[in-house]
């Protein structure tokens, strides 16, 4: 179901963006599940822009952005 879920992203979205520091274990599970499935969203998402941001003071979270109206989602994990 999830795999079904990131192919659609580009009809529903203009921007997935994921900020994550690099060492932190909090992130742990994101940095994984990015680095595992990244060629995948990218392929089945040609149109939708996929910004992978890292700094030591950045806070782990997810930001999507609509294609209609741009308007934001922030999931903070």
């Amino acid at each position: 179901i999830l795999m079904t879920w990131l192919s659609r992203l580009s009809p529903l979205l203009r921007e997935f963006r994921v900020q994550y520091p690099p060492g932190s274990p909090d992130a742990h599970g994101l940095r994984s599940f990015i680095q595992q499935n990244y060629d995948f969203i990218r392929r089945n998402n040609p149109h939708t822009a996929i910004l992978l941001r890292t700094g030591a003071a950045a806070r782990t979270r997810l930001v999507l952005v609509k294609a209609e109206g741009g308007q934001e989602l922030e999931i903070t994990c």
